[in-house]
């Protein structure tokens, strides 16, 4: 299903967080100096993936709430960020190794494709345009990653 044009903003930023992903895979294969994968985490949760759970958390799910979306998929989302919440202060504060880096870069990627192949998917068939578009006017028109700007290219 084509993703509604209200949805999109989110869409790209878990575009680029599927992005940064794959960049800590990366720099975990080539042995990346872990205070370099660290600052990175800190970087990308800071600017987006933070920003954008605060986004979903007070704009996107008490609407879908409000719309009798299922509440089983709301607790699973929200369950994951808290989830990953835990992870990444771990990460930042001293307890940072390849595997977590790997483990966090994991299930962030399983909760980015959760949200968009059934949370997402499932808000656009029950929810109409009109709809969709009210939530949307809290999320950001522009989009820009912050990943591709991070400078140390660690991944390469």
């Amino acid at each position: 299903m084509k993703r509604d044009k209200s949805l999109q903003p989110l869409s790209w930023q878990h575009h680029d967080t599927l992005m940064a992903c794959l960049m800590i895979e990366k720099g975990v294969k080539k042995n990346a100096d872990i205070k370099v994968l660290q600052d990175f985490t800190r970087h990308i949760w800071d600017k987006d993936i933070s920003r954008h759970f605060m986004l979903e958390e007070n704009y996107l799910i008490p609407h879908l709430r409000q719309k009798k979306f299922p509440e089983y998929l709301l607790r699973s989302l929200l369950n994951d960020h808290d989830l990953l919440r835990n992870f990444s202060a771990r990460l930042l504060n001293g307890g940072a190794s390849y595997q977590l880096f790997l483990s966090f870069a994991n299930l962030l990627e399983q909760h980015v494709r959760f949200e968009e192949r059934v949370v997402f998917e499932k808000a656009q068939e029950m929810i109409p345009e009109s709809e969709l578009e009210k939530v949307a006017k809290h999320f950001p028109e522009e989009h820009s990653s912050s990943c591709k700007n991070y400078p140390v290219k660690f991944w390469e």
